[in-house]
């Protein structure tokens, strides 16, 4: 049976930013990224701390692709600080305790109250309404006038952070009817906008290449490793190996002091 007790250790935090967290409506494994960090900093008494993603995926059992994308949509929200250390370092993260700088969030939509039954005992039902070719035409070009305008907002946020003057949103406007979301078309803007290669390569952030259908998937949640293209990939693969093996022997010595006591050495 679990135990809890303070004399384990507890996390200090003021309660004017505990609520206003509390009103801060996260998505799921960003507020498990989020409350990691609270842990590895205020449980520590510290206001920032030096945290591996091997760390993020072992305490909130995210995979580490879905970390980095937690992380990366956390960032320009301004919930959390991120500092990089040094190369070869995990990064440096910490809560920003400005609550009044985190972007806010569009209001909960309120969904209407169900419509109640006109129909009582002993009257007859209403008649259905019978969908006409005309009704059905309007509903078709409401439909169509709805996925066009989110396609030219998509378009003016391209156009904006690139500086550039693109005016076809077809392409766009197909992965939005493919079921893809205004929001989710951002996400792959921001994504490749991050990404060195792009960078280098900005003739590649284009609607016919963010937006085709064959590299959809991939660009929503292929959020880059801060220093990609800064040092070679088996570079990146090496340090998290030796971050991961650091962290192991890290919990093998806290154990044997456990088994040896403090002032004992492990020969």
């Amino acid at each position: 049976m679990a135990s809890p007790q303070l004399e384990n250790g507890y996390l200090k935090i003021a309660n004017e930013l505990w609520d206003a967290l509390t009103l801060y409506r996260i998505p799921g494994e960003q507020m498990q990224c989020l409350l990691f960090i609270l842990r590895k900093t205020y449980g520590w008494g510290k206001k920032v701390d030096a945290i591996s993603l091997c760390q993020f995926v072992e305490a909130t059992g995210i995979k580490k692709p879905h970390v980095i994308r937690a992380l990366g949509k956390l960032l320009p929200k301004k919930v959390i600080t991120v500092a990089q250390k040094g190369n070869g370092q995990p990064h440096v993260y910490g809560i920003n305790k400005n609550f009044e700088q985190w972007q806010s969030l569009p209001k909960k939509v309120t969904l209407p109250k169900k419509v109640t039954s006109v129909a009582q005992k002993g009257n007859n039902p209403l008649p259905k309404k019978v969908p006409t070719k005309d009704s059905l035409k309007d509903t078709m070009q409401k439909t169509k006038d709805i996925y066009s305008q989110d396609a030219q907002k998509v378009l003016d946020y391209l156009n904006e952070k690139k500086g550039s003057k693109f005016r076809d949103a077809s392409l766009i406007m197909v992965r939005l009817k493919d079921s893809g979301t205004y929001a989710e078309c951002c996400q792959i803007i921001d994504n490749k906008f991050r990404d060195p290669y792009f960078q280098n390569n900005p003739n590649y952030l284009c609607p016919s290449t963010l937006f085709r259908k064959s590299h959809w998937d991939k660009y929503l949640n292929d959020i880059p490793h801060p220093l990609k293209g800064v040092v070679a990939d088996v570079t990146i693969r090496n340090m998290e190996i030796l971050n991961k093996w650091e962290e192991n022997e890290n919990e093998r010595e806290k154990s044997a002091e456990k088994l040896l006591g403090p002032g004992e050495r492990k020969i």
